[in-house]
């Protein structure tokens, strides 16, 4: 009995220690392809791909493992998106802070070049609640009030109608063409159509479906990655197969 008493005041020990230096996350939010995080403590991580500064390093280069943005310990809440490779988060004294892609305007400040480090939004204190879209952002104030800013889905695309025959859709990615990744279409929904589109983006076998409800329908495809045997070799079986599965959608 004296030995196992023993026992267990051992492992109700070493139960106790592990308990006191366990990683304690208390948020974690997932981006197109990074992961933005909180701790009890208030510290702010990120790690994954940092094609854009949504790491918040200062810097571009991609990062494996969780890192500590900063040494602030006072973040209360981060907002990302599926799509998204910019980031927005709220001080406990209701500040909002931005960082990542900013093309469209989406972090909240003049549209251009990336912010590598969280940046001060304006000066009000009263946010309470972030989201993030592929080119938009989302908030909530305490007092329950709604603001959003950035790309409003196809305006951007205004400027450019005079002066083009077609638009072509595609999904962002760190390299330049035949990444993989899946272009949101349903976002084309609300495309008016007045210029013909190519389609482009993580196009497969598995996702033709969806061409059926998208309306209008692209002017043509381009498909690369999923139907190649190596680069720059296409899968002739396959392009028959797609072929085959979009006739009758009338693409």
């Amino acid at each position: 009995m004296k030995i196992l008493s023993k026992l267990t005041i051992v492992l109700l020990s070493v139960c106790a220690g592990i308990t006191a230096t366990a990683q304690c996350w208390e948020m974690v939010r997932t981006g197109a392809n990074h992961c933005i995080a909180i701790k009890n403590n208030g510290t702010l991580w990120a790690w994954g791909s940092n094609s854009d500064g949504q790491l918040g390093s200062g810097g571009s280069s991609d990062i494996w493992t969780p890192y500590q943005i900063g040494v602030d310990n006072d973040w209360s809440t981060v907002g990302t998106g599926k799509s998204s490779t910019h980031n927005l988060a709220i001080k406990d004294n209701g500040t909002l802070w931005a960082w990542g892609y900013n093309f469209y305007g989406q972090l909240g400040n003049v549209p251009g070049a990336e912010e590598l480090l969280p940046i001060q939004i304006g000066t009000d204190a009263n946010w309470s609640k972030v989201a993030c879209g592929m080119f938009f952002s989302i908030a909530i104030k305490t007092d329950g009030t709604l603001w959003g800013w950035g790309s409003n889905n196809f305006g951007q695309v205004n400027n450019y109608k005079p002066h083009v025959d077609f638009f072509l859709f595609d999904a962002k990615g760190d390299g330049y063409g035949g990444n993989g990744i899946a272009f949101d279409w349903s976002i084309l929904k609300k495309y008016d159509n007045q210029k013909p589109y190519f389609l482009a983006g993580g196009i497969s076998l598995d996702n033709l479906d969806v061409l059926e409800t998208i309306i209008p329908k692209p002017y043509a495809m381009d498909v690369n990655s999923k139907f190649e045997i190596e680069p720059a070799l296409k899968d002739i079986e396959k392009l028959e197969e797609l072929l085959d599965k979009i006739r009758p959608i009338e693409v």
